[in-house]
């Protein structure tokens, strides 16, 4: 006589997620040139996005570093040299906030 077995739902949730995990293992067995060029391929995404916002940041810091100097040989009475300096930051850094107030 054959007894009926009863899963609980437990048991069926960790079939599945098991069957999932081996299939998910074969996967990445069979296809491991690709899931490592994927990840090689990430990383790279993410450290593109950490230089380019690292050497924003220090454009803008450079800027307004030129910006201050310039504006200390204006208040010293240096005019020419502050003009030159000012004109190098509006060629230099035109897209900063700092490349307008060195227009004015």
């Amino acid at each position: 006589m054959h007894n009926k077995v009863r899963l609980s739902k437990r048991q069926i949730k960790e079939d599945k997620f098991t069957a999932f995990m081996l299939s998910t293992k074969r996967y990445a067995n069979d296809n491991w040139q690709y899931v490592a060029l994927g990840a090689i391929a990430l990383a790279l995404v993410f450290f593109a996005i950490g230089y380019f916002t690292t050497s924003a940041s220090s454009r803008v810091s450079e800027s307004a570093s030129r910006f201050s100097q310039a504006l200390l040989e204006y208040r010293n009475g240096n005019n020419q040299v502050a003009m030159l300096s000012f004109s190098q930051i509006v060629d230099e850094f035109g897209d900063q906030e700092v490349a307008e107030q060195s227009t004015f």
